[in-house]
């Protein structure tokens, strides 16, 4: 009996000296793995949805998406409203002073000649200061700009238009294609004194000096002075003096 007993007791000390070593060994591992496997869960839920950077960079990319839509279409809407405010010219009626004018007179520099009424249209020819424009009773208005247009003939035969914001009305006495000059046959002179030239120019020297109300006969001969825009006619006084004299300071004898 006593050798059962220890034999018992033996394996019951055995027992509880397995039960204090066994949990403590399992208690251990399991806190390791505990301890191993609580970063890797964090690290997992942290990665399975967005930081805070990630927020702000996707938040900023939805912004930024959301404006570039606005900016195109507000360009498409400016250009399409940009396309819709042109206008095109149209006529209009003359007003009295308008009907009784034939000849237009450039007053600036340099002025185009352009193929239609309106300031976008394609220029056809540059005018001179002062150049005679025949006028073809033909007037525009421009609604974009209020511009007023006049179709007008060159003395060359250009047909065109020029706008009311850059002539005068003239008498069409500088025009060096008016249609009766070939039969005309004297000239008068309407000023107090002026030159006779040797060539159709301003700058040409003096031959002689004529005076108001002298006739001048008329040799048929015309030429235009680009530079200025004069016209100049060449004559032959009643002393036989021949010379050119501008077209500004006579008038048909």
């Amino acid at each position: 009996m006593k050798k059962i007993r220890v034999g018992i007791m033996g394996i019951a000390s055995l027992i509880m000296l397995a039960g204090c070593n066994v949990p403590s060994q399992i208690d251990i591992n399991i806190n390791d793995t505990k301890e191993q496997s609580k970063p890797n869960k964090v690290q997992e839920v942290q990665s399975s949805g967005p930081s805070a950077s990630d927020n702000q960079s996707v938040t900023g990319s939805a912004a930024t998406s959301k404006v570039k839509p606005a900016t195109d279409s507000t360009t498409t809407t400016s250009e399409t409203l940009q396309k819709k405010s042109v206008k095109s010219s149209y006529p209009v009626k003359e007003n009295a002073i308008e009907e009784d004018t034939w000849y237009w007179r450039i007053t600036e520099a340099q002025v185009n000649l352009r193929k239609g009424p309106d300031i976008h249209s394609q220029s056809m020819a540059v005018l001179e200061r002062d150049e005679e424009l025949e006028y073809l009773h033909h007037k525009y208005i421009d609604p974009n700009d209020e511009r007023i247009w006049y179709e007008v003939q060159t003395w060359e035969g250009k047909i065109g238009w020029v706008s009311s914001r850059v002539i005068i009305k003239s008498d069409g006495r500088y025009y060096s294609g008016y249609a009766d000059t070939e039969e005309i046959d004297y000239w008068q002179v309407t000023v107090n004194q002026a030159n006779l030239r040797a060539e159709p120019s301003i700058s040409s020297k003096s031959v002689g000096i004529v005076h108001n109300q002298d006739y001048l006969e008329f040799l048929q001969d015309t030429m235009l002075d680009p530079s200025d825009g004069r016209t100049w006619y060449r004559v032959e006084t009643s002393d036989g003096l021949i010379g050119w004299i501008s077209s500004r300071v006579v008038l048909r004898g």
